[in-house]
């Protein structure tokens, strides 16, 4: 098990973004990555993928648009589990 402080600790990565061709590194915690791995498995998509979706809308750094991205697709799995279990 990692300690608190490692999956806290930012990692930059390449990711796709704007094109094929166009690489950008972003930097996130590692348990940010987690979350947006797990996230873009869920919904049969690579991170790549999953990052330019993001992108076509984005007004946020690359960066603070994942996390958000992250934090409401969170929300709203707990919205839905509430009304399932109603």
């Amino acid at each position: 098990m990692k300690s608190h402080r490692q999956e806290h600790k930012l990692v930059r990565r390449n990711v796709v973004a704007r094109g094929r061709s166009a690489r950008t590194s972003v930097s996130l915690e590692r348990v940010v990555w987690q979350a947006f791995r797990e996230i873009a498995a869920q919904q049969g998509k690579t991170v790549h993928q999953l990052t330019l979706e993001i992108d076509r809308t984005r007004t946020l750094n690359r960066s603070a648009a994942i996390r958000v991205y992250i934090i409401e697709y969170y929300r709203a799995e707990l919205v839905g589990a509430r009304h399932d279990a109603l």
